[in-house]
């Protein structure tokens, strides 16, 4: 049986006002966060190991399993998220505040949960298609877009056996024989950044970096705690268009 701590009726009202905490997660390994009440602002999810920087963190939909439906922060009620605890503290705050007020209820579990966000897969076998299922979890979205610089904010990796990145690039606009690349950079502990992936640069589109970021796997390489990934460009464009995401994989 999972045990867990149950937090409700937490709510705020005011600009900057604080849903959550903050408060010390570090003895549990997963969060489940419902959202309710009539209010119009925004919260953001956010983490921190030294209890001063509070940095956003990524959660997942629980009610609609769909890559698409993580995120930092939320302006929406009678919603939830969820996602695996790699962090001393927890925190959600409210930002862009302009009336009403937000309720929160926050579950923390010693485990984590096997279901998240399920894909099928079909491999052949001996007794004909078999199927199988593995758990994948959103870590980063970003939609198409023309961006003149990219750079993620850091990314909370170490639960997941394996991380899937996928980057399709439209457009380049502008420069002198423009290329493009991105690159994976693991944070050690010191807070410096490791390039552990850097695909060869690209000049045509549509480009595309399919990336499979694990050991033993094409990219092999151990990431650690905490990744970023950074858009590396030469012949100076003035913007490239494209769209990424990254998923880990249990």
């Amino acid at each position: 049986m999972v045990a867990f701590a149950e937090r409700a009726q937490l709510q705020t009202s005011t600009l900057n006002g604080y849903l959550v905490g903050p408060i010390d997660v570090s003895s549990y390994k997963f969060l489940s966060l419902q959202i309710e009440g009539t209010f119009v602002g925004t919260l953001s999810f956010l983490w921190s190991n030294d209890g001063v920087n509070y940095r956003s963190v990524i959660l997942n939909r629980i009610d609609t399993a769909n890559v698409n439906n993580s995120g930092v922060s939320t302006s929406s009620s009678g919603i939830g998220f969820c996602g695996p605890i790699t962090f001393h503290y927890f925190a959600v705050q409210m930002s862009a505040y302009t009336s009403g007020t937000a309720i929160g209820t926050l579950d923390l579990l010693t485990e984590t949960p096997g279901y998240l966000l399920s894909t099928l897969a079909t491999v052949p076998s001996s007794s004909g298609t078999q199927i199988v299922t593995s758990q994948v979890v959103t870590l980063l979205s970003v939609a198409n877009a023309a961006q003149a610089s990219y750079q993620s904010a850091d990314i909370p990796v170490a639960p997941y056996n394996s991380l899937i990145l996928d980057i399709i690039m439209t457009a380049i606009t502008g420069g002198t024989s423009p290329t493009v690349t991105f690159k994976v950079e693991r944070k050690d502990t010191q807070g410096n950044y490791l390039t552990i992936d850097l695909p060869n640069p690209q000049s045509t589109t549509p480009g595309f970096f399919v990336r499979s970021i694990g050991m033993g796997l094409a990219q092999n390489a151990n990431y650690g705690g905490f990744i970023r990934v950074t858009m590396v460009t030469t012949g100076a464009p003035t913007s490239v268009n494209f769209s990424l995401s990254l998923v880990g994989r249990y």
